[in-house]
């Protein structure tokens, strides 16, 4: 490594927050690959709350894992981050049954992210990503109560190194998919309950 790319690796460690994080462990041991590309790389992984999947076997392909690398430390950066703009939502794109889903379910299994999916289809309405108010009560309870009962996106929102996976979201009508860009933009978002 040249000293110029140790002063980059060092700048973006230090940009980087390593708050929530628990370990910083090597790739090939957190991905189980023997790629030599990932000898030298290190990974933040995270607390497993109970939205992080189960690790089950998974092997990824060099480069769409490098993608995923950079993408998660990318989101993590704070805006300007080296004079640039960075995007910070990922749009994975295939044919259905290809393993998209089962990819971040990997990736977030083994990073310790919380993974919030909602599978699209062309019936979902805001609701069904930001949450309702639903009736609820027991037999015993002569007046019901209502109680708001938050959808994926708020989960989502407010919790920390987490990731949305809106699946099949190319089903969604294009009023309900406008009202995600905001929230998916990074604006920050009112509920009025």
């Amino acid at each position: 490594m040249t000293t110029a790319e140790a002063s980059v690796n060092k700048t973006v460690a230090d940009i980087v927050s390593s708050a929530a994080h628990i370990a910083i462990n090597p790739a090939p041991a957190v991905f189980g690959t023997t790629h030599p590309f990932f000898s030298s790389m290190t990974v933040r992984q995270f607390a497993p709350t109970e939205h992080t999947p189960a690790i089950k076997p998974y092997q990824f392909e060099p480069e769409t894992l490098t993608r995923l690398i950079v993408w998660a430390a990318s989101v993590a950066l704070p805006e300007g981050a080296f004079g640039a703009e960075l995007k910070k939502n990922l749009w994975l794109y295939g044919p259905t049954g290809c393993g998209k889903t089962r990819l971040f379910e990997a990736f977030a299994s083994r990073t310790g992210r919380s993974l919030f999916t909602v599978n699209c289809h062309e019936d979902s309405r805001p609701s069904t990503f930001f949450g309702s108010w639903k009736l609820c009560g027991d037999s015993t309870s002569a007046i019901p109560s209502m109680r708001w009962v938050p959808g994926k996106v708020l989960q989502w929102a407010s919790t920390p190194n987490s990731i949305l996976l809106l699946d099949e979201a190319d089903q969604l009508l294009p009023e309900v998919f406008m009202s995600l860009n905001a929230v998916l933009d990074g604006v920050p978002f009112i509920i009025d309950e």
